[in-house]
């Protein structure tokens, strides 16, 4: 899909049924209205600043993504693998996005944000739960060899 061509309006709609948020969830999330998000949907406004990092974070997708529809939904989520050291990469697993990220794909793929509030902390521990046992023994896997990354670099410190 081009979301180029897509409205604002378009995309925070699409996003907001991708998670199964009614408006008033969303709105709550948002700290606005439903009448604010019943405004956007219907294109007579739009988020901007604060509003739209807030909108952005609630449905799980990228800001510039949802301002213009420039990119994917899912590009605020990044590579891990090569860059970082093992302490920042642990910080960022527990914020890992099973739902765009392609558990068992070549690649997995973390959340840039290092420390998660405690409301990521819930959309996350939601996530986890819904996953499958396979899909839940992978992250085991990962975080396992994460830790162990961890502690490489702390021995090679001493």
């Amino acid at each position: 899909m081009d979301w180029k061509k897509r409205t604002f309006a378009e995309r925070f709609m699409w996003a907001r049924k991708e998670k199964s948020l009614t408006q008033i969830a969303v709105a709550k999330k948002i700290g606005l209205t439903r009448n604010a998000i019943s405004y956007w949907e219907n294109g007579q406004n739009e988020a901007e600043g604060r509003n739209l990092e807030r909108a952005a974070e609630a449905l799980e997708v990228s800001k510039d993504w949802l301002d213009t529809g420039k990119g994917s939904p899912n590009d605020r989520l990044v590579f891990v693998s090569d860059h970082g050291t093992a302490e920042e990469k642990i910080s960022t697993a527990i914020s890992v996005s099973t739902s765009d990220a392609g558990i068992g794909e070549e690649h997995s793929t973390y959340h840039t944000t290092a420390s998660a509030n405690q409301m990521e902390e819930q959309i996350y521990l939601e996530k986890y739960r819904k996953l499958s046992p396979d899909d839940r023994t992978r992250l085991h896997a990962i975080i396992d060899a994460l830790d162990s990354a961890m502690k490489t670099d702390a021995n090679e410190k001493n």
